[in-house]
């Protein structure tokens, strides 16, 4: 039981921010008849290939990934995929031994782990439980705490708050108020939720430790956290207040910039999305989401250069994800660049989903409309 418990300290190893190349894989084939520009086709594939062919099974994230590099599913689920093919290494990572986590692929899954729950920190994070191929020890613990988060991953949100809401009784286990806090996410008791992530920051505060804790242990996560709760909820005050929070922690938090960004546009107020969007290009210029609705905005205030330069940006960094071509096919077809806006609009319903098949065939239909026009202001 003792080896089961060194599970919890693996979830909560910090990642390192680190990166390594990583060899391209082949795109897996799916099954007759998947959408294969869907990534939520490959993540699924994903999950089914993960116990028995982890390998492939990590190939299939990889390329969700990159169909999609706004969801963090694909990300979080690499990690596992990642243990599931290096068993033997995983309890060295679980104890912390060095030449373990300061590996270069370690760093580099870790640090992808981190970034998916930068995406979305309130994810749903049970797939952990597919690292275990015997879960005698797991399923009988009498342990609140294990039992929760063992409730949690096996689909059981309400016994995993009741059972997590009795461990966090006790001091020892205050950190697992965000593990409850997943759970109340998922069955939509919003307010409750983001008091578990509030007491956590009281607590981070009454404590200010450095010492490394969690990847997400951080003020700024946790406020992040409230803000999604709170959007979910639909008090986008409150979320609103969350995200300034997050920011005064951390001024540099990239997600928060984004959300805020979102926040601003749904109200109109698309300076100030450009603004912050802005922000979040130069922190991390090779953000995909932030530079393609930088673009869209720029776009419609009709700061086409400056758009454009987003967009293509997008597209280098990940030519892959369908989105930032139709935009940027629009901006040429207005530059009076016919053949290069017909290129753009069928790239993008050569890529798009079949969930989006219905603007994918107006961007064929008008990709051979532009065809047939000659070029002007200069385009080719």
């Amino acid at each position: 039981m003792r080896r089961t418990l060194l599970i919890l300290g693996a979830l909560c190893l910090t990642a390192s921010a680190a990166t390594a190349q990583k060899k391209i894989p082949k795109r897996p084939e799916l099954f007759a008849g998947a959408d294969t520009n869907s990534w939520f086709a490959y993540y699924q594939d994903g999950l089914h290939n993960l116990r028995r062919r982890p390998e492939l099974a990590s190939d299939d994230f990889y390329w969700a990934e990159r169909l999609n590099p706004a969801a963090p599913e694909p990300l979080y689920a690499g990690w596992v995929a990642f243990w599931r093919k290096n068993p033997d290494r995983f309890w060295d990572y679980v104890a912390g031994k060095r030449f373990v986590v300061e590996n270069k692929d370690v760093q580099r899954i870790d640090s992808l782990r981190l970034q998916a729950l930068e995406r979305n920190p309130m994810m749903y994070q049970g797939l952990w439980i597919e690292l275990f191929d015997d879960q005698t020890d797991l399923n009988m613990s009498l342990d609140p705490a294990l039992q929760g988060i063992v409730a949690y991953a096996h689909g059981n949100p309400a016994k995993a708050a009741e059972r997590l809401g009795q461990a966090v009784k006790s001091k020892d286990n205050r950190s697992y108020r965000y593990d409850r806090a997943l759970a109340l996410y998922q069955i939509a008791q919003y307010d409750t939720a983001a008091n578990e992530l509030q007491l956590l920051i009281d607590d981070m505060k009454k404590r200010e430790e450095k010492k490394l804790v969690r990847a997400y242990e951080s003020k700024q996560m946790y406020e992040f956290g409230i803000a999604i709760v709170m959007l979910a909820k639909g008090d986008t005050a409150a979320a609103r207040d969350a995200l300034g929070k997050a920011l005064t922690e951390d001024l540099s938090f990239a997600p928060a910039h984004i959300q805020l960004a979102r926040l601003s546009a749904l109200s109109g107020d698309t300076a100030t999305a450009i603004q912050e969007l802005s922000q979040v290009v130069e922190i991390d210029s090779t953000n995909v989401t932030a530079q393609v609705e930088l673009g869209v905005h720029l776009m419609m205030q009709n700061r086409t250069d400056e758009a454009e330069a987003h967009l293509r940006t997008a597209i280098a960094l990940e030519p892959y994800y369908a989105q930032p071509y139709f935009p940027l096919a629009y901006i040429l077809e207005y530059e009076e660049k016919y053949a290069d806006a017909a290129k753009m609009y069928l790239a993008f319903a050569a890529r798009a989903p079949r969930m989006d098949e219905q603007r994918a065939a107006v961007a064929r239909a008008h990709a051979a409309e532009l065809l047939q026009k000659p070029a002007g202001g200069g385009g080719q």
